[in-house]
């Protein structure tokens, strides 16, 4: 059986893999997926469990503890790629997108006001707007993150 298990990961990560289980924590969730996993009979001998990264299983320590449980049951472990469409970029952007900062001043005003004028301009607008301007796909967090909620009625400089 193929049993998938991610930390962190988004829930759709492993589709592509077609396993037959998949865990998943995150660090609201205290590594119970994990603890469901090799205590409740999710993991079994000789089944192959797929990690984007060793790390996600554990670190240091406990690493090498869950390694040599896995081992012992004779568990295959592969490590896989994470699909290019869930990577992140080292700012935590996902791959291919466009980084605001590259924006030059007035640019980066412009969109600004755009943003905070919901009456005037729409939000596919101002994305399209932005992604033209910097030749690559702008989201519309990026957005929020930078200029705040379109909604905000806090400054508007």
């Amino acid at each position: 059986m193929k049993i998938a298990y991610g930390y962190n990961r988004p829930v759709g990560a492993f589709d592509h893999t077609s396993p037959d289980r998949v865990y998943i924590d995150t660090e609201k969730t205290d590594r119970s997926a994990r603890t469901d996993m090799f205590k409740a009979g999710g993991i079994r001998e000789r089944d192959t469990l797929i990690l984007f990264k060793r790390g996600d299983l554990a670190q240091g320590d406990a690493l090498r503890h869950f390694e040599s449980a896995l081992a012992s049951m004779n568990v295959t472990v592969i490590l896989i790629y994470l699909p290019a469409s869930l990577a992140l970029s080292q700012g935590g952007r996902p791959v291919g997108t466009a980084d605001l900062d590259d924006l030059t001043d007035d640019d980066d005003k412009a969109i600004k006001i755009m943003w905070k004028d919901p009456l005037i301009y729409t939000p596919k607008y101002c994305l399209k707007w932005a992604s033209d301007k910097l030749g690559k796909p702008v989201k519309r967090y990026q957005l929020d993150y930078r200029y705040g909620k379109r909604n905000d009625d806090k400054e508007r400089d």
